[in-house]
């Protein structure tokens, strides 16, 4: 009888253990906190990553913004005042912002149809995003002509083959 007695205190003080230092943390990445404990859920998180896409309008006083990580996207769900400190999102050609999020953390939010989001409380612009310079790489131009050789000498052999080719 004692031994899952035991085993319960166990779990609990790893448990609170835990999640202690999960509350402690600087800042969640997005990749991190899709990853995190479900008993995280509802409780004040902070998340830091790159603006990307656009802000998208959710109702009249709010708006979307995904924040990225090594390969997450995490919505966060924001005042329009907040939002409008963001300058720069993250595309092709552009860098976004790299901004911090403290907010609450909703594993499946009742607010938004069940997806996994959080509600930003404090929005802070860390760094801002820069012009990414993507020069014109020389074997992509090669393929390009050696594909265009080949579908050229492909289009004279057809046309002579085909009964009335030229």
């Amino acid at each position: 009888m004692r031994r899952p007695a035991a085993i319960l205190a166990l779990t609990i003080v790893l448990s609170a253990v835990l999640i202690g230092q999960a509350h402690g943390r600087q800042a969640f990445t997005p990749d991190e906190l899709i990853k995190i404990d479900r008993d995280l859920d509802g409780t004040r998180v902070t998340i830091e990553g790159e603006a990307i896409g656009e802000d998208l309008r959710a109702d009249a006083k709010h708006r979307w913004v995904n924040l990225l990580g090594e390969s997450v996207a995490v919505g966060v769900y924001m005042r329009n005042a907040d939002a409008a400190l963001i300058d720069d999102f993250g595309s092709y050609k552009h860098s976004g912002d790299i901004v911090r999020i403290t907010g609450i953390v909703n594993i499946a939010c009742d607010q938004h149809g069940g997806d996994f989001d959080v509600h930003a409380e404090i929005v802070q612009v860390i760094s801002e995003g820069q012009p990414i310079s993507r020069p014109p790489q020389m074997w992509k131009l090669v393929l390009a002509a050696v594909l265009f050789a080949a579908f050229a000498v492909m289009a004279v052999v057809y046309s002579r083959r085909r009964p009335g080719g030229v």
